[in-house]
């Protein structure tokens, strides 16, 4: 009798503490900026909507999309116009990592490193490989090769790299491969062009496109997305995710929001529905290793508390250490 009140009194704590998650959330405004989607491909220019990404979920990065991107004595000439390949190296580097690069910033170190070419021709083929080593740090990210062959790139992207791809006139990213539907991630950073009208897209105000090898290994023509017989820059990656214990949003902090992912991961598979904490496999798995605060395996209540626990003792101003926390939960 005394072992089930005991049970009871603990099954009532973790209830309390629940609901007292539930309702310190509410009493917290939503954040400014929403999370972008993903997979995302960031547009160039303000019509196919650059500007609009920005404020809504890059508020603290300044316009790029109206970045004087000039050489020489011409004028009038801007990243929204002519920076497709600098964005192709920007949706490589943000679908891998996550880090977003600012495209007015590789428009600057093309210009000063004289990688621009005049008009609206974008960059020099010099500047992918240039670009990779000097932001290898942030960007996790290593030059392979040049090709032209089109199956050389399926094959490298199948084995987990990226290629910027060249098109006629233009550079998009194929940046993943589905297996089970054998095709190929595209992210295009002008949806807006005439050529982006011939394909089934998945998500064309963000730019994402899934394509067969049929489509990509088309030859390159006005208008379509064959690569064969273009250039494409190969890049692999050395990056993996890693999240902080407890943090199931992966926002870097531990915090009532983190409880209650938990809390509604918990709800959902209970109930048999599947909740996925992110789109792209490496990202989930992270998350949800994260949210197994206790490491028994189980993303469950015990794992919500101990993640409302810890945060208390942090909002406290106390020292918050898991091995604590867990073990007093246990008690």
């Amino acid at each position: 009798m005394q072992n089930l009140k005991k049970q009871s009194l603990q099954g009532l704590a973790i209830w309390v503490n629940i609901l007292f998650t539930i309702t310190i959330l509410q009493l917290f405004p939503a954040s400014a900026a929403e999370t972008a989607p993903f997979p995302i491909a960031w547009q160039q220019s303000e019509e196919a909507g650059a500007e609009w990404q920005r404020q809504t979920y890059l508020p603290e990065e300044e316009n790029w999309c109206d970045y004087p991107w000039n050489r020489g004595s011409e004028t009038g000439n801007t990243v929204g116009l002519a920076g497709c390949s600098l964005l192709s190296v920007v949706n490589s580097v943000y679908y891998k990592t996550g880090t977003f690069i600012n495209p007015a910033e590789l428009a600057q170190f093309a210009l000063d490193n004289g990688y621009r070419i005049p008009g609206v021709d974008g960059a020099a083929m010099g500047f992918f490989p240039a670009v990779a080593q000097v932001y290898a740090e942030r960007s996790h990210m290593t030059f392979q090769q040049w090709t032209s062959n089109a199956e050389t790139v399926l094959l490298h992207v199948q084995n987990g790299g990226t290629a910027c791809a060249n098109i006629v006139g233009h550079w998009v990213a194929i940046v993943d491969y589905d297996a089970e539907t054998d095709q190929y991630l595209m992210l295009d950073s002008s949806q807006t062009s005439k050529r982006a009208a011939n394909i089934n897209w998945t998500d064309r105000q963000n730019g994402v496109a899934w394509l067969s090898a049929t489509e990509l290994l088309a030859n390159g023509k006005s208008g379509y997305y064959g690569i064969n017989g273009r250039y494409s820059a190969l890049y692999t990656f050395d990056f993996s995710w890693e999240c902080l214990q407890g943090d199931a949003n992966d926002d870097g902090q531990i915090s009532i929001e983190d409880a209650c992912i938990v809390l509604e991961y918990y709800a959902n598979t209970a109930a048999g529905i599947d909740m996925p904490l992110h789109q792209q496999a490496e990202q989930n798995t992270a998350r949800l290793t994260a949210c197994d605060v206790n490491g028994d395996g189980i993303i469950s209540i015990e794992d919500a508390t101990a993640i409302l626990s810890y945060y208390a003792l942090l909002s406290t101003g106390l020292e918050a250490d898991w091995n604590t926390v867990l073990a007093n939960n246990a008690t």
